[in-house]
């Protein structure tokens, strides 16, 4: 069975997760076995306030270069095993896998979706292998010309901002474009689409 890892938001545990639990159950019906990280996993020692961290202070520390090597390492250590075939990450989860991607096996493909942080990034190692999808109105986008010019796969989802990560029946159809030939099931139907999230919560 194939598997695929989702990278958690910069929030982890501490936001609201059910976007994880959406995309466990859509990869799962996929045929794909799911595996979750979570950032305060990667990096405890900034999550141990727990909710008293304020936003704007996370923000700040995670964007520290030091910190972020921090977080890539332990993000690698922690996709050692199972050795997924997939990584999808979400927004700065997302931009931590797209960073690592060099260091996995070539057969490996990661997928982020709001990974805006690909701006500071640019150009990637082994970015042909990286896909990147997109709110359209989400300010942070980087340009799309470096993006294509590093050779990312991107897409953009209409009428959808930074938390599109939040809406797997609007992203399904273009992750499942993005698959390698031999994970495709053929073209997703409505019935695979709402098993990801059958009572979408607002």
């Amino acid at each position: 069975m194939p598997s695929v890892v989702l990278v958690s938001d910069m929030h982890g545990h501490l936001g609201d997760t059910r976007y994880m639990d959406d995309w466990r159950d859509w990869w799962s019906a996929q045929g794909f076995a799911v595996g979750r990280v979570y950032m305060d996993e990667l990096l405890p020692e900034l999550y141990e306030l727990g909710e008293t961290v304020q936003q704007e202070r996370l923000h700040a520390m995670l964007t520290l270069d030091d910190v972020a090597d921090r977080a890539r390492q332990a993000l690698l250590k922690r996709l050692q095993f199972p050795s997924p075939e997939i990584v999808l990450g979400f927004s700065y989860g997302g931009f931590l896998a797209a960073t690592v991607h060099q260091h996995l096996g070539t057969e490996v493909s990661v997928m982020c979706i709001s990974a805006t942080r690909l701006r500071h990034a640019l150009p990637l190692s082994a970015s042909p292998r990286v896909h990147a999808l997109f709110g359209a109105n989400d300010p942070f986008t980087p340009p799309a010309q470096p993006m294509l010019g590093a050779g990312l796969m991107v897409t953009t989802v209409p009428g959808h901002g930074h938390e599109v990560y939040r809406h797997p029946e609007v992203c399904a159809p273009h992750i499942v474009n993005a698959l390698p030939l031999r994970y495709r099931k053929g073209p997703p139907t409505s019935a695979t689409l709402s098993s990801a999230n059958p009572a979408r919560r607002p």
